[in-house]
Order: C-alpha cells, then structure tokens, then sequence
C-alpha cells in the first residue's frame, strides 16, 4: 500500500485550507478522508498531484468551500431536510385544497368551505412561513432578512383576509385593510430602495416596482370602503315591510296552527340569516358599515339547521296552500323554489325580503 511522505500529507491540509474551508474539525475530516483515499488509490511512480486533483474533485460540484457551507447549514439548521419535504407537502396540499374547494364552491357541491379553508390556513400558517425560514438562510444581509418577513407577514395576511371575506367572518375588512398599507407602506419602499441601490438589479427593481404598485392600484379600486347604496335602500325596504307586517299581525293574529308554525319558521330563519351576517338583529337606527351582502347559502340552502328550517318551511306552506285554494302562499320566484338558491341575486338581504314578503302573503290571506 502506498505511504505519502509528510511533505505530501502537509500539501494536503494547506491545499484544503486555501481553497476555503476554515472549520478545523472539518479540515481534519477532509483531511483524513483523502489521505486513506490517495494511499489506497495509489501505487509507486503514480503522479501524486495528478492523483489527488483527482481525488478531492469528488467532494464538491464546484468548489470546495461548498461543503463547509452546507456544514455550518446542517449544524445550525438540524431539520433542513425535513422542512424542505414539509414545504414541498404542505404547498402540493393547499394547491390541490384550493382547486378543489374552489370547483366545489363553482358547483354548490358539499365540503367547498372545507377544502377552501384547510387550503388556505395550510398556506398562510404552515407553506409561508416554511419559504421563509428557509429563504432567510440564503440571503446575505440583514435588509434582504427584513423584507422576506414583511413579505411573508403580508403574504399570509393576503391568503387569510380572503380566507374571511370567502367565509363571511367578521374582521375580513380590517385584515384586508392592514395587507394593502403594508404592502404600499412597509413593503414596496424596502423592496425599491434595496434593489434601487445596486446597479444590477436598478432596472429590474423599477420595473417591479411599477407593476406592484399597478396591482396595489387596482386592490384599492375594488376595495369597497362604504356600503354601497343598493345594500342600505335593501335595509330599508325589509324594514319597512317588517313594520307593515307587524301592523297587519297587530290588527288580528291568525289561529291557523299552520300558519303559526310558518311564522314561526320564517322568523327563525330570519334571525339565523341576521346572525350569519354579524348582526343580532337589524333596526331603523342600523349602522350602514356593519351591514354586508352576501351570499346566504351557508345559513339557509346548505346543510345544517338552516336547510332543515328551510325544508320545514316548505312542507308546511304546502299544507296551507292545499287547505286554503283561494289565498294560497306563492312558492315560485320566492325562497321556497328550488332554483332560488342557484341565482346570482340570491344575497341574505335579498332573502331576508322575501321571506318577509312570504309572511306578508300569509298574514294578508288569513285576513281575506
């Protein structure tokens, strides 16, 4: 077996110096390694430099110091791996989560909000911050550090201020709020003095820069800062007719147990609708910014107490209308027709009229 001489032995260690490696435990490691390589490989008259640029070329891919670098990351850094699996995971999941919740919802099939809202809480709170401790190893300065949490912060606040304003939760609009003026405040002048700074990356950074704030722009646009006016005069035609039927219900109540029991069903699901909007109920003196129109499906056409109150109150105007031929309630183009929940106007003001104007009917008929 081949011997190396000291004078070789000392190349060696001075070599792996000079070539960037400063972690002595590390030297000494590499050192080894390639000492018992090189007296295993070679044999008597073999060009011992030509054997041993051989040799240590087979520790890096291009340039030795490689290895201390992924060292100092192992030590410091112990769950490097299984963070970039959990990243790779958790990214793959929220895609398909938010894909398939959003062709759910498309369809009013069951278990949208569900994949929407997994999706979503898995990106903001698992996927964003995992980018980011993992980003945070690769950048050189501490502005650069600076600007990948801010950008994660606003990140994650974007996915869960959508998340809210999808599921009606109260707080959407504050959340929302806050993502724009951290984005046009805080993150696009770190971002543009940054890069503005070094002339590789000068155009790039404007050019970023610009198109971030069109977006920015066109957030504000659409962001609705006051109610608009078709939702307050909706307050006010349901609360007048609220008080038209409670003038008719004044002047002689109905003994029909039915039609008790489809009062009583309509008001339970009125309150059930107010309640999904934030609201204990709704009065003349409302406060037009807590009012908020959407969709009422969860509360009334999905699954839950709202369906059961809604199927409740179908087979009961059922009954009424085949005792009473001449004063029968109408079912089409009301809350009570199949089709109504599937209609773009469907909204919980919209609902909450119609089911006054069912009341209405029945009230007006027990008259007749």
């Amino acid at each position: 077996m081949y011997r190396l001489t000291d004078e070789q032995v000392d190349f060696i260690l001075n070599d792996i110096r000079r070539r960037g490696v400063e972690l002595e435990d590390l030297q000494l490691n590499l050192h080894d390694h390639i000492c018992c390589i090189l007296e295993q490989e070679l044999s008597e008259g073999d060009d011992f430099e030509r054997a041993y640029q051989e040799v240590i070329r087979r520790f890096y891919k291009k340039e030795l110091r490689e290895l201390e670098e992924e060292t100092i990351q192992l030590l410091t850094f112990k769950n490097y791996y299984g963070m970039k699996r959990s990243l790779i995971i958790s990214g793959a999941f929220s895609a398909a989560a938010f894909i398939f919740g959003s062709f759910f919802k498309l369809m009013y099939w069951p278990g949208a909000g569900i994949l929407l809202v997994s999706g979503m809480v898995v990106f903001s709170l698992v996927f964003l911050p995992l980018v980011f401790l993992l980003k945070t190893k690769e950048a050189g300065s501490a502005r650069q550090k600076l600007i990948m949490a801010v950008l994660t912060v606003v990140g994650m606040l974007y996915v869960l201020s959508a998340m809210f304003l999808v599921q009606h939760w109260p707080g959407a609009r504050i959340m929302w709020f806050s993502t724009l003026l951290l984005s046009t405040f805080v993150l696009l002048p770190l971002f543009f003095f940054n890069g503005i700074r070094k002339p590789e990356t000068k155009l790039n950074t404007i050019v970023t820069t610009i198109i971030l704030l069109g977006v920015l722009g066109v957030q504000f646009t659409i962001t609705s800062i006051r109610p608009s006016p078709h939702v307050e005069a909706k307050v006010f035609t349901y609360l007048q007719s609220e008080q038209l039927l409670a003038l008719m219900e004044h002047d002689g109540m109905a003994t029909d147990n039915v039609a008790k029991d489809i009062q009583a069903l309509c008001g339970q699901m009125k309150q059930l609708i107010v309640q999904d909007m934030g609201l204990q109920q709704i009065t003349s003196g409302f406060d037009p910014k807590a009012i908020r129109e959407t969709g009422p499906e969860r509360s009334v056409f999905a699954s839950g107490k709202g369906h059961d109150l809604l199927l409740a109150l179908k087979t009961r105007v059922n009954e009424y209308n085949s005792t009473h031929a001449g004063r029968q309630i109408p079912v089409a183009n009301t809350i009570l027709d199949d089709a109504f929940s599937r209609q773009n106007f469907c909204s919980n003001l919209f609902a909450l009229n119609n089911i006054t104007l069912l009341q209405l009917f029945l009230v007006s008929g027990q008259k007749g």
